[in-house]
């Protein structure tokens, strides 16, 4: 889980670095949130319910907007 977890936090850091040099964050939120998803995943699969709820709320929070429906399909 741990190793997935540095992996998953290094993907959200290459998509939000590409959306900056892009001009902005909208092509890659489908994405990012879909990294929050699966991390809130490993908690809830250790039984670590309330960090699973964060990243979870966090996947909602970023997948709303003009990318809601491919954001919220991630999720």
């Amino acid at each position: 889980y741990a190793m997935a977890k540095e992996i998953l936090g290094k993907a959200i850091s290459i998509f939000r670095l590409l959306s900056e040099r892009e001009g902005g964050e909208e092509k890659y939120k489908a994405s990012i949130a879909a990294c929050y998803s699966y991390i809130g995943d490993i908690y809830r699969w250790q039984e670590r319910y309330e960090q699973a709820l964060q990243y979870y709320n966090e996947a909602v929070h970023i997948g709303q907007g003009p990318v809601a429906t491919n954001g919220m399909a991630q999720i």
